[in-house]
């Protein structure tokens, strides 16, 4: 069955009080348009949008008002209208949407939006563009052109000079030269249909697909995703869905079983909780179509996800192994400097190199977003808690060389656990379990970037001394009372707040990946020395009574080697109970007359959140981030970390 023959495509005009002939000319074509097979909704910036009505304005033409700040400053982005488009985009699901650029405004911030929600976007700028004055950074056209390479699927300048400077690369997006004079201005139906990938014949298509949907505890937000999924353009007959429930309470199966009757839907549940690998590996088995689509609890799904998908696979450009499909941000969380940071500053994801059906190494076989044939994956099953998906996808390597190819076309959306701070004590994790994967296949540490120790010591050493003014600087949390605007516009030189917050997490998410690698690899050293990790402790530590409560509920094994220091007679009495706690637990305590660095290096970490100055990579290492007992967690009790990293 071809595609939905109708187009939908959202136009988009610049605020401005005195339409130019320019803009007259796209409402014009706008009608054009209509006559063929395309639905136009044609958007207006107004101050009050609730006087403006929408109403169409020509057959197949809807004139869609929605409301923008007029105080704003346009180069740094107008959070209520970038909001209204967002929603509209996916309230009538958009197929493109194409912004024009006209007068003393910009569109950065609007086309970034669009990335984020996934909808693919084509940028205008017409000859009577100039550079907003509240923005003395971007007086380039080239500059801002730039700035939109890794966001729009195509620009289209006046200047032939400025298209011609600002394609940096072959896998660009594509940067025309905009002229009706010369002829040379795309056809524009055909050029939305190209990026829509409508009319696309998959009549004959017959490949079918399994969407193993893994969950725990998020009864809601699994509802949501199951809507998601009735609402697919699939065909009911080309896909099942299989969730597996790991062992939530109260139980996900009241929630699944009133979509029986929409979906064709099995319903199972682990018996205790198992983690994500092993939960996914119960729905490879109770699945049976060709494909297998694994998905989160929290994945909210476009009405076309599985029909691309699949597309993908059947594309005839070449035996397909497995699809890497395009997550993005809610509207919600787009519009939040956390949803910016998340998604575009690289903190949870970033596709900012990739481009449409681009083919991709193993590495980049990310579990919730990634599908994959049943015939490639064969016997092979999830072995490890974390990175469970890439240490799938390098086993299945071993056999012969896996192919994930990217589509941007498939786009699911998320808006939990996109917090700032949430996602630097995941990066921590990530760099705990690579660690262990680098264990468990050594010959990664060798031949993969991602497995080796120097670009972590660079962070550590350069990023632990940092790390005070860092946490200062993000202390107050200017994130979640200043809207993104004003981030952008707040500005130290031509840097604005909102990249230097970004910044700030970056480096803190970089230092908490190389303390959760060296703290795995550490404890890895100690097993093949067979000892126990060290941990020094001050016993005048303001953390030793957080630190006892730990332990004494700690298994025994992994209780740690500790070595103490009693900074004076006062702290006798501490020293006594830590030490009888050790010996209630097998373990060992003993006192050491060291002090600052020379307690320092003889540990493997230490009780402390702070690096003392001169810290060097052979010293212990300080605690993660995060709540005490979940940073000794992750230091001495790395099997009791389940489910997944979001």
């Amino acid at each position: 069955m071809a595609k939905s023959s109708l187009l939908t495509v959202c136009v988009v005009l610049p605020p401005s009080p005195t339409p130019s002939p320019a803009l007259q000319q796209v409402k014009r074509h706008a009608k054009r348009l209509a006559r063929g097979r395309v639905r136009v909704l044609l958007v207006e910036p107004v101050v009050d949008a609730v006087a403006a009505a929408e109403c169409p304005s020509a057959p197949g033409v809807w004139r869609v008002p929605l409301p923008y700040d007029s105080g704003a400053l346009p180069a740094y982005g107008d959070t209520l209208f970038e909001t209204a488009l967002a929603e509209l985009l996916l309230r009538e699901q958009a197929d493109v949407v194409h912004l024009h650029w006209s007068g003393a405004t910009t569109v950065v911030p609007a086309v970034e939006r669009c990335w984020l929600v996934g909808v693919p976007a084509i940028v205008s700028i017409h000859d009577d563009w100039a550079p907003a004055a509240d923005a003395p950074a971007l007086t380039s056209p080239v500059q801002v052109v730039r700035q939109m390479l890794t966001m729009a699927s195509l620009v289209c300048s006046p200047d032939p000079a400025t298209a011609q400077r600002a394609s940096v690369a072959n896998w660009a997006p594509d940067v025309r030269h905009l002229s009706h004079a010369s002829g040379s201005a795309p056809r524009w139906e055909d050029a939305y249909r190209e990026l829509a990938a409508l009319d696309e014949d998959h009549s004959r298509d017959r490949t079918t697909l399994s969407a193993v949907v893994t969950t725990y505890q998020r009864n809601e937000e699994l509802a949501a995703c199951l809507d998601s999924l009735v609402a697919q353009t699939l065909p009911r007959e080309r896909f099942e869905v299989v969730v597996i429930d790991d062992c939530s309470e109260p139980s996900a199966e009241p929630v699944v079983r009133g979509y029986e009757d929409r979906l064709d839907v099995t319903y199972v549940r682990m018996e205790r909780n198992v983690g994500i690998g092993e939960a996914r590996n119960a729905g490879i088995d109770a699945s049976r179509n060709d494909v297998l689509a694994f998905l989160d609890d929290d994945d909210v799904l476009a009405p076309r996800y599985l029909e691309e998908l699949l597309a993908t696979y059947d594309d005839g450009t070449g035996e397909v192994d497995a699809v890497l499909a395009w997550t993005g941000a809610s509207p919600r969380a787009a519009a939040s400097p956390a949803g910016v940071m998340a998604f575009r500053g690289g903190l949870y994801m970033n596709y900012t190199s990739f481009h449409e059906g681009q083919d991709l190494e193993w590495g980049f076989w990310w579990g919730g977003r990634c599908s994959i044939r049943r015939t490639r994956l064969g016997e092979h099953r999830f072995n490890v808690r974390f990175c469970e998906d890439t240490e799938l996808a390098y086993r299945i390597t071993q056999d012969e060389t896996l192919t994930v190819r990217h589509t941007r076309r498939a786009v699911q959306r998320v808006d939990q656990g996109l917090e700032p701070m949430t996602l630097v004590r995941r990066h921590g994790r990530l760099g705990q379990a690579q660690a262990q994967l680098a264990e468990l296949h050594p010959q990664l540490v060798e031949n993969h970037p991602w497995f080796q120790d120097s670009t972590r010591v660079r962070a550590l050493q350069s990023g632990l001394p940092l790390r005070p003014a860092m946490n200062a600087r993000i202390a107050t949390d200017v994130t979640a009372t200043l809207e993104l605007p004003a981030l952008r516009a707040c500005a130290s030189g031509a840097t604005s707040l909102l990249d230097l917050v970004g910044h700030s997490y970056g480096m803190l998410g970089s230092v908490e990946n190389g303390l959760g690698w060296f703290a795995a690899r550490r404890a890895a050293q100690a097993r093949a020395d067979g000892r126990r990790l060290r941990l020094g402790i001050d016993v005048a530590s303001p953390l030793l009574p957080a630190f006892l409560d730990w332990a004494r509920t700690a298994p025994d094994e992994a209780f740690p080697e500790l070595v103490l220091a009693v900074p004076g007679p006062g702290a006798r009495a501490a020293y006594d109970t830590v030490r009888a706690l050790a010996q209630e637990k097998g373990g060992t305590a003993r006192l050491t007359m060291e002090r600052g660095a020379a307690f320092w290096a003889g540990v493997d970490a230490v009780l402390d959140h702070r690096a003392p100055e001169g810290w060097t990579i052979a010293d212990g290492l300080p605690l993660p981030r995060g709540p005490l007992d979940e940073a000794l967690n992750r230091l001495f009790l790395t099997d009791s970390l389940l489910g997944s990293f979001r």
